[in-house]
Order: C-alpha cells, then sequence, then structure tokens
C-alpha cells in the first residue's frame, strides 16, 4: 500500500490533499504539521471527504513522529 505524506496543512497543503482524494488515489495520506489543532481538525474533515473515494486512511501525525 502506498503512503503520501503531506507536510504542512496550510492552503496548499490541504488543498493538495483534498485533491488526491477527488482523484481516487488509492493510498493512506499522512498529513503532518506542527499545529496540531490545525492538522487534527484538517485530518477529520478530509477523513469524511475520502469516505467516497479510494483513499485508504488518513493519518495525522506531528513533526516529532515525523522525524522519528
Amino acid at each position: 500500500m502506498s503512503q503520501i505524506a503531506i507536510i504542512g496543512l496550510g492552503t496548499v497543503g490541504a488543498s493538495t490533499a483534498l485533491s488526491l482524494i477527488h482523484q481516487r488515489t488509492p493510498a493512506t495520506l499522512l498529513l503532518v504539521d506542527t499545529k496540531s489543532t490545525l492538522r487534527d481538525a484538517q485530518a477529520r474533515d478530509l477523513a469524511d471527504a475520502a469516505l467516497i473515494s479510494m483513499t485508504k486512511s488518513i493519518r495525522a501525525m506531528g513533526m516529532g513522529m515525523w522525524l522519528g
């Protein structure tokens, strides 16, 4: 299964994630941002949109988890 990481969930990152969902990309989207409130809200919103697409799942993580 492929994974696509989107670093930063401002206007461009959120639009990119939504575009991937609308294109029915069969992958897990990893949403990474330092602002946990924004990241978690975007993950919830995008998960709703992903219900009608082939996107496998939406996962939110902080920069600490991303860097390892």
